[in-house]
C-alpha cells in the first residue's frame, strides 16, 4: 500500500518535471530567439563605429560574439545542462556569481518597476493620499 502511494507520487512528480521541461524548452527557444535579434542589432552597430571609433566596434563584435554563444548554448542545451552549468559556475567563482545575481535582481526590480502603472497624476506630480492639489494650494 505506501509503496503504491510512493510510486503513484512518484510518477506524478515525473509528469509534473515532464511539462515544466516541455514549457521550459519553449521559452529558452523564444529567449534564443531575442538574443540573437540582439547580437545582429549589435553587429550592424559595431558597423556603423568601425570608421569613426575602432576600439567600440571592436568591443561591440565580441560583446556580440559572447552573447551569440550564450544564445547557441541556450537553444542547443538541456534545461538540467544549463543548471548544471550555473551551479558549477557558481562553485568555481562565488563571488563573481553573487554579484552577478545581485546586479540582475536590481535589473529585474527596476524592470518591474517601470513596467508598473505609474502613479503620478497628468503634471507629473504624485497622486495619492499624500498628494497636495492643486485646488488645496490656491485655496490659502
Amino acid at each position: 500500500m505506501a509503496s503504491d502511494v510512493a510510486q503513484t507520487a512518484k510518477d506524478g512528480a515525473s509528469h509534473v518535471w515532464d511539462s515544466l521541461q516541455g514549457a521550459v524548452d519553449g521559452r529558452k527557444k523564444a529567449g534564443a530567439d531575442r538574443v540573437e535579434g540582439i547580437v545582429a542589432a549589435m553587429r550592424e552597430a559595431a558597423d556603423a563605429f568601425d570608421e569613426e571609433i575602432p576600439p567600440v566596434a571592436r568591443y561591440m563584435r565580441e560583446a556580440a560574439r559572447g552573447l551569440g554563444n550564450a544564445s547557441d548554448a541556450l537553444r542547443e542545451r538541456s534545461v538540467g545542462d544549463l543548471v548544471e552549468t550555473a551551479q558549477d559556475f557558481a562553485r568555481r567563482k562565488s563571488g563573481l556569481f553573487l554579484g552577478l545575481a545581485a546586479l540582475g535582481g536590481f535589473a529585474l526590480v527596476r524592470f518591474l518597476n517601470s513596467s508598473k502603472p505609474s502613479e503620478r497624476g497628468p503634471s507629473g506630480g504624485p497622486t495619492g493620499r499624500g498628494a497636495v492639489r492643486s485646488t488645496e494650494l490656491t485655496a490659502s
